[in-house]
């Protein structure tokens, strides 16, 4: 068992409102608010692609599906496809990739309209996460009065990357590449944030930002030991200082089992 005594300390000592679920593949887990619901910003992501899957493997959909581009489907925000002309064609995994790996909204907009709101959600209600919502599409900002914001719970979000680990979240092949798209992420600097240059250590996570929101969960992988990490922010004043934060508490949380 592992004592987190390290994470305890930074998680307490972080400047901003946090939530924090820590779990093991074996399912040992410690949090802090983490029951709680918290914007979920591009995190709820994560159960998108998971859905996704599920009609991969039902054989509604493949990853080679191709997807043209249109104007109406350019969505303001994180992404490049907002630059992108109309009638460029993409790849269904393309779409995936995109969404996950620089959090595009636009492919993930088309992403939604594909797996459907009330089927990501009654796939998460299946398996217990009842606090996890998707309530809406992408814009690039915080919800409007009187629009549902989507919200994430983070020990529910640690499960789901469990579950993507494990085998569990889909088919094992579609888990399989679900974890390897969760290691195309390029913002290293929240929860990879300790990592040295040449670290043996995979990683894998979905960023989430909006208006005061600075969120990163995901997972550490080396050799047989697992780490997951699900560290949700809010009223943060600063994004670089809540990238810092984030980083902190990641690499307390990796000294607690032994991985630095």
């Amino acid at each position: 068992m592992n004592s987190w005594t390290n994470l305890e300390r930074a998680v307490n000592e972080t400047p901003f409102d946090a939530g924090v679920s820590a779990m093991t593949l074996s399912g040992e887990s410690w949090g802090i608010r983490a029951d709680e619901q918290w914007s979920a910003a591009s995190v709820i992501k994560i159960p998108i692609m998971v859905e996704i899957f599920h009609q991969i493997d039902a054989g509604k959909r493949a990853l080679d599906d191709i997807y043209t581009l249109k104007k109406d489907d350019k969505t303001p925000g994180s992404g490049v496809l907002l630059e992108m002309r109309e009638g460029l064609n993409l790849s269904l995994y393309d779409l995936l990739y995109l969404m996950m790996s620089i959090s595009d909204n636009t492919a993930t907009n088309l992403l939604i309209d594909m797996a459907g709101i009330d089927q990501v959600n009654d796939r998460l209600r299946g398996w217990g996460m009842t606090g996890t919502v998707l309530n809406r599409k992408m814009q690039g900002k915080p919800a409007e009065p009187g629009q549902k914001e989507n919200y994430i719970v983070p020990a529910e979000c640690s499960e789901l990357i469990r579950m993507i680990l494990a085998g569990e979240a889909a088919s094992p092949s579609s888990c399989e590449t679900m974890s390897y798209i969760l290691t195309t992420q390029q913002n290293k600097r929240r929860l990879a944030r300790p990592l040295p240059a040449d670290s043996e250590i995979e990683f894998g996570s979905k960023t989430g930002t909006i208006k005061g929101v600075c969120n990163d969960c995901g997972f550490f992988r080396m050799g047989d030991s697992v780490l997951i990490l699900s560290v949700l922010q809010q009223n943060v004043t600063d994004d670089l200082d809540g990238e810092a934060a984030i980083g902190a508490i990641a690499g307390a949380a990796l000294r607690d089992v032994g991985m630095l």
